[in-house]
């Protein structure tokens, strides 16, 4: 089933990929990206949160365990993801106000508007990009945002090999201009945080 919510070309993770995603929380440059992210989450007032790429639910699940008066609704392509992600909520006693579907950045299973949507190291994996923001931006309530979080391009030798996963300003700042959508750059040595918002008139 999961074939459906992936398009030609699109990274997918069956059941040991996603055990081994999971594991990545412990490796060092994930631990610091998580806490950039998580810092720059929780800054938010908001009340319902989509989290598009949940992946097994890390991130989602940190930030409804600080947050728990917000619902949350956290999409992935993943079924097998999604297994994980639901099995770590109930570990957790979060399933009251957090929850996990399978879905894509093309195919939300929800009518719910939210004050923030983020996306988590999984936008440099999508083959629609302006198409996906374009579809995500509907599902904002006014004034939302839609944050995108990445790795920066890396310039040392070894570092060049994860490169194909990564997102510049220059190319959020471009995507932006291109849907005319406002962006907004936050950023440290390794990480970087791209938000859009609607124009007003």
């Amino acid at each position: 089933m999961d074939e459906d919510f992936y398009i030609e070309g699109e990274e997918k993770f069956g059941a040991i990929s996603s055990h081994f995603y999971n594991l990545s929380k412990v490796i060092p440059v994930f631990r610091r990206y998580n806490k950039f992210v998580l810092g720059d989450l929780v800054s938010y007032k908001v009340t319902k949160v989509l989290d598009i790429g949940c992946g097994t639910g890390n991130m989602l699940l940190s930030f409804s365990k600080l947050n728990r008066s917000a619902s949350y609704l956290g999409i992935d392509p993943s079924g097998e993801m999604i297994k994980i992600a639901i099995a770590k909520a109930r570990k957790m006693g979060l399933t009251g106000n957090t929850e996990f579907k399978q879905g894509s950045s093309r195919m939300i299973p929800s009518e719910s508007k939210f004050e923030m949507i983020y996306v988590s190291m999984s936008f440099h994996h999508w083959k629609q990009r302006n198409e996906s923001i374009t579809y995500l931006m509907n599902f904002l309530k006014p004034q939302g945002t839609l944050n995108i979080y990445e790795l920066q391009p890396q310039t040392a030798f070894y570092k060049r090999i994860a490169n194909s996963h990564t997102m510049s300003e220059e190319k959020f700042t471009e995507i932006g201009r291109e849907l005319n959508l406002n962006s907004s750059i936050k950023k440290d040595k390794e990480f970087i945080r791209c938000s859009y918002t609607q124009k007003t008139e």
